[in-house]
């Protein structure tokens, strides 16, 4: 048995350091006899001590404490040396604690966790030299397991999983060349089998398929040149193929006239496969005898002061900028009607200040003969009575309006109420100007209309070129009702100014 000369325990020869406190230093045959001689010298001296003077005991018990002091001393920087960090911030028992667990992995077979526990072990361990062979030896039966597996999935052409297998090994074990070449393997294997497939979709006409299945691939891996070739072949053939059939159904529709069809042909290749030369000159081609085809109809559609032609003719327009949109010809045709459009008198503000009675408006109405108008107004409230001297129009309302000069013509129709075609009660309508200023009383008198019972409708057109301001005024009879309620005697539709 060893003693050990640090903490005195005692332990079994085959040992290299006392197991209690990591001491290699154990008492020597020849120090165990001085000890002995020692405390067969203390014995003695015990013995004496009797005999002697008070002060030899004194001196005997003050070596003694010294002894004692030393010892302590000693136990004491051993413990702290046992319970001092590695480098690596672990203590010695968490490092053997950290070794026993990754053999225990390794003995499962578990290699990736052995790997990582013996890889941790500082080098000023005890454990550190066993923990780097059995490092290695975890790592050596790690990727044994890994190529078998690749090797298993690159059989089965299973190649993505044996690439990601791989890959993921070399993450652990970078620069290992078996490795590498079971990768380059895979790799290779994969790389044919999409080039395979992209022929097939091709073989099959199934070009949009094939380019959309290299892109997605290509994202993986944007430097490998065979994926890059097969791109470029098949993006090219793919191309010729759209042309071609484009340009056979774009002629087919041109031989009829059908430019909208054929435009919309080749837009639609054009989308699909990007720029293209020949299709583009062909689409400029159309669009040029497309476009002034498109301007002559809608003018012929077009009537001065006439608002449904106005809208004809902006329809054509806008169905022609469905075809091409953004097309600037057409876009400024369509703005230049938009700026014929007339303004509804009777949505603008008033100009003056003051009651001048309420105005009501419905989509559409009839005259006694059956004529249907749309956009209708009609007095809803009279402003007051006894509008003239002799006390002929006793119900007022109107309505000015700012032109600011800017408009030259007011138009519409005044026609009596279908539902009052036997009514006797009369309706008088005036439309005066203003060059300059706002009185009611002194303004140019444009046109005047009187409607009553089964009267036909009439046509307003006025000029109101050089007026400031124009003043709609409907008068009604005596007998036309009361200033509180509603009256629908007669309408007056589609009522607009022109620029």
């Amino acid at each position: 048995m060893k003693e050990c000369k640090y903490c005195r325990t005692q332990y079994a020869d085959n040992l290299v350091a006392c197991p209690n406190c990591g001491g290699t230093k154990i008492v020597t045959a020849q120090e165990l006899a001085e000890e002995a001689e020692y405390i067969q010298r203390e014995t003695e001296y015990k013995r004496k001590a009797n005999e002697q003077p008070k002060v030899h005991k004194m001196k005997l018990i003050g070596i003694l404490a010294a002894i004692v002091v030393v010892v302590i001393a000693i136990v004491a920087v051993i413990s702290i040396n046992s319970k001092k960090p590695l480098s690596n911030g672990m203590t010695k028992d968490e490092s053997k604690e950290l070794l026993s667990q990754g053999i225990t992995y390794l003995d499962n077979g578990e290699y990736e966790a052995a790997m990582n526990c013996f890889s941790q072990l500082s080098p000023d361990s005890k454990q550190y030299a066993e923990a780097q062979d059995l490092l290695l030896k975890s790592q050596n039966a790690y990727k044994d397991e890994i190529i078998k597996r690749a090797n298993t999935h690159i059989d089965s052409k299973e190649f993505e999983t044996a690439i990601d297998l791989i890959s993921k090994a070399q993450s652990l074990l970078p620069s290992d060349s078996e490795l590498s070449n079971v990768y380059d393997k895979a790799y290779s294997g994969y790389i044919d089998e999409v080039i395979k497939q992209v022929n097939s979709y091709v073989s099959s006409d199934k070009y949009e398929l094939a380019i959309e299945y290299l892109e997605s691939v290509k994202a993986k891996y944007p430097n490998d040149a065979s994926l890059q070739d097969s791109y470029s072949s098949t993006v090219t053939a793919y191309h010729k193929v759209v042309r071609t059939e484009a340009c056979e159904q774009a002629d087919a529709y041109m031989n009829s006239k059908d430019y909208i069809n054929a435009i919309k042909v080749v837009k639609t290749a054009l989308d699909k496969i990007g720029s293209d030369d020949e299709l583009t000159a062909k689409l400029t081609v159309y669009t040029n005898e497309y476009v002034p085809i498109v301007i002559g109809n809608a003018s012929k559609q077009y009537k001065q002061y006439n608002a449904p032609s106005i809208y004809a003719a902006e329809g054509i327009i806008s169905d022609a900028l469905g075809v091409l949109p953004g097309n600037q010809e057409l876009t400024a045709e369509l703005n230049k009607y938009k700026e014929l459009e007339p303004v509804r008198i009777i949505v603008m503000q008033s100009a003056e200040e003051g009651n001048g009675g309420t105005f009501a408006t419905k989509d559409s109405a009839s005259d006694p003969e059956g004529n249907k108008y749309t956009d209708v107004i009609y007095v809803d409230k009279f402003a007051f009575n006894a509008h003239d001297n002799d006390h002929t129009w006793w119900w007022y309302c109107y309505k000015t309006i700012n032109l600011d000069y800017k408009y030259s013509k007011i138009t519409g129709v005044l026609f009596q109420n279908a539902e009052y075609a036997s009514a006797s009660t009369k309706t008088q309508v005036i439309i005066e100007g203003f060059t300059s200023g706002i009185d009611l009383f002194s303004g140019n008198k444009l046109w005047t209309g009187k409607v009553s019972g089964d009267s036909k409708a009439q046509r307003i057109n006025v000029d109101v070129s050089g007026m400031q301001y124009v003043a709609i005024e409907f008068n009604g009879d005596n007998g036309a009702g009361k200033e509180d309620e509603p009256y629908h005697y007669a309408y007056i539709a589609e009522l607009y100014l022109w620029k």
